[in-house]
């Protein structure tokens, strides 16, 4: 469920995007390109999903469900520093 109230089907993809985007605005554009970079982004995305797959009730996720998700996912992570990055991008 989005801000707005409205259904969207779950795309991964965007939290990849979210979490890259993260990232950059912390190790800089040249990170994009950077096989870690990218390893932990996969790594973080799966988790996410595999949290809300690991739900009982595996209904509709709202937007601020998932955000929180891989704010904790990178908080755990270590990534301190972008997960702030990423609560100020959100």
């Amino acid at each position: 469920i989005r801000r707005n109230g409205h259904l969207t089907p779950f795309d991964a993809s965007k939290i990849a995007a979210a979490l890259t985007k993260a990232f950059l605005a912390v190790e800089g554009a040249a990170s994009e390109s950077s096989p870690r970079i990218r390893g932990i982004v996969e790594r973080l995305t799966g988790q996410v999903v595999d949290a809300f797959e690991r739900r009982p009730d595996r209904g509709t996720i709202h937007i601020e469900d998932i955000q929180d998700q891989v704010e904790l996912a990178l908080m755990r992570a270590g990534e301190h520093k972008t997960a702030r990055a990423y609560v100020l991008y959100r």
